[in-house]
């Protein structure tokens, strides 16, 4: 999947993943990729619940360690 969080003033989404040390990271079947952390890669039987969750625990993780809000870039419907 695409860029999941925009990048905010300064900084880019991905290298402040990658600072809050959640590179790899996954949530049921989907994970922060290794390569390019603002994009997650769905394995198999991965759920949107999967994908929501990932998102969840990025944006509390970076918040409580680097003290940055992340929005995603992408629409929930």
């Amino acid at each position: 999947m695409g860029c999941i969080f925009k990048n905010p003033h300064g900084a880019t989404a991905a290298a402040l993943i990658e600072q809050a040390g959640l590179k790899g990271s996954r949530c049921g079947q989907v994970e922060i990729c290794g390569a390019h952390p603002n994009f997650f890669i769905a394995g198999t039987g991965a759920t949107s619940r999967d994908v929501l969750n990932l998102i969840e625990l990025v944006r509390n993780q970076v918040q409580s360690r680097l003290r940055v809000a992340l929005s995603p870039k992408i629409d929930f419907w």
